[in-house]
């Protein structure tokens, strides 16, 4: 009734000239340019899911990974239960992943995407990865395919790297999303894979 999975990315980049350096919104660029880099891109992930029955269960997962300021700590991103008394039919409350991404959803695993990071354009508009709060889906079959509507409510924080310089060092400012509510679909198919609205 207990299962234990994770994962790893290593990412290491390097700039050449001290003009140019990798950034990401959010994140502390790196003083120092002339060495190697992978605290931006490195992460490890480990998950715990327990089965109490079988229609309720609990999952946890802890990553560590960098922060905004250019530290490593443990972050709690899933922390929450789920009751199925349907197949069909689910609700989670807790810590769960954020629904906000306008694309799809990469959850820190970089070999989803065939770019090194996702596009700035879509995940930079969202600071957060998690939310605490609740949600409930539904199922049901649409003409051969699996059709899963959401609906999500909560609230979000996180850190934010909004400036550095030379003398001042890195500002760190914290996002907030309070009251948020929601809702998306999700379809499923063997010939178009999985599309979310």
């Amino acid at each position: 009734s207990l299962r234990i999975s994770g994962f790893g990315t290593i990412g290491i980049n390097h700039a050449r000239v001290d003009e140019v350096t990798p950034s990401s919104p959010g994140y502390a660029t790196p003083s120092d340019q002339s060495s190697l880099q992978y605290r931006r891109d490195t992460k490890l992930a480990v998950q715990a899911r327990y089965s109490a029955t079988p229609t309720l269960k609990a999952v946890t997962q802890v990553m560590v990974k960098s922060t905004p300021d250019g530290d490593y700590e443990p972050v709690v991103e899933w922390a929450f239960a789920k009751w199925s008394p349907a197949p069909t039919l689910s609700f989670r409350i807790g810590r769960v992943g954020a629904p906000l991404f306008l694309v799809s959803d990469s959850r820190e695993v970089g070999y989803t995407s065939l770019q090194v990071r996702p596009p700035i354009d879509v995940y930079g508009q969202v600071p957060v990865t998690y939310m605490d709060g609740a949600d409930v889906s539904y199922q049901f079959d649409l003409g051969g395919m699996a059709m899963t509507t959401t609906l999500f409510g909560g609230s979000a924080s996180s850190d934010y790297a909004t400036y550095r310089s030379v003398n001042s060092g890195t500002l760190i400012s914290e996002f907030q999303l309070r009251n948020v509510l929601g809702g998306y679909v999700t379809l499923a198919s063997p010939k178009i894979g999985r599309a979310h609205v």
